[in-house]
């Protein structure tokens, strides 16, 4: 066994240094452009003026104007999805969201249901090529709009051998919209670890669909620097349990991690 290693090693030794497996490639495309990033936002000094920003001063525009109303009316839907996921939970203890406008009757969360869980536990394996595969887990913990996440996915790749780990730790504000369809936004740390460790701001908006007790569809896109995510899910459901397919893109500068993957969701 000694020997094998020895050989092994001296394989590697006699390989060019240009030569690199995938998780390497795609981890030096997350970490290589960050130097670049930071200095993109120190040599614009200027546009952090005195006049406050592109919509104050000389800068306001109809397209300030248009932003201004986006920005009232996305405030207006995060309010409302928040007081409808509060009272999916609860609705003997908080005030049904905007009383005074007809509605259809939100109704209140059944135990096991996917949306707005108390405790979730998402575990899946991805295969992405030939050579690499994934395994993920994501807990999620929370009541009504408020919740925290933490998930991990572990790349491994077989030749040659390599791994590469990425941590999420974030808050999660979940919205209700009916009883069908739940729209997020979270924000904490992404960190990735390879060769070297990096930590990185992360920002996710999640999307979900369930029309029916059996099964849902899921959108989870996030960004994290110049590293973006997109997985997409088909969920079959029984109470407490359900199993998933989807697809996982993991991409930075032209390099990519993807693939379709098959999972298990515990959730109450």
């Amino acid at each position: 066994m000694q020997t094998f290693i020895t050989l092994t090693f001296s394989l590697f030794l006699l390989i060019p240094i240009s030569y690199a497996g995938q998780l390497d490639k795609f981890e030096e495309s997350v970490s290589g452009s960050e130097p670049q990033l930071h200095q993109g936002h120190t040599t614009h000094p200027a546009d952090r003026g005195h006049d406050g920003g592109l919509c104050h001063g000389d800068h306001w525009n109809f397209g300030c104007l248009f932003i201004d109303i986006f920005a009232d009316i996305a405030f207006q839907m995060a309010l409302y999805g928040g007081a409808s996921s509060f009272y999916r939970i609860d609705p003997n203890s908080y005030e049904r969201p905007f009383e005074d406008v007809e509605s259809t009757e939100l109704a209140p969360r059944f135990t096991g249901e996917a949306l707005i869980p108390f405790l979730r536990l998402d575990i899946s394996h991805q295969a992405s090529t030939a050579r690499v595969g994934s395994d993920d887990y994501r807990l999620e913990a929370g009541y009504g709009a408020l919740a925290l996440v933490y998930g991990q996915s572990h790349y491994q790749e077989r030749q040659p051998t390599d791994a590469l780990k990425l941590t999420r730790i974030y808050a999660l504000y979940r919205m209700s919209f009916g009883e069908y369809v739940e729209v997020d936004w979270g924000m904490g740390s992404l960190t990735l670890e390879g060769n070297q460790t990096h930590d990185y701001f992360y920002v996710t908006s999640p999307i979900l669909i369930h029309p029916s007790r059996i099964f849902g569809f899921e959108f989870r896109p996030s960004w994290a620097e110049n590293l973006t995510e997109y997985d997409v899910s088909l969920l079959l459901k029984a109470k407490h349990l359900g199993a998933k397919l989807g697809y996982r893109t993991l991409s930075s500068n032209g390099e990519k991690l993807e693939g379709p993957y098959i999972g298990l969701m515990l959730n109450y």
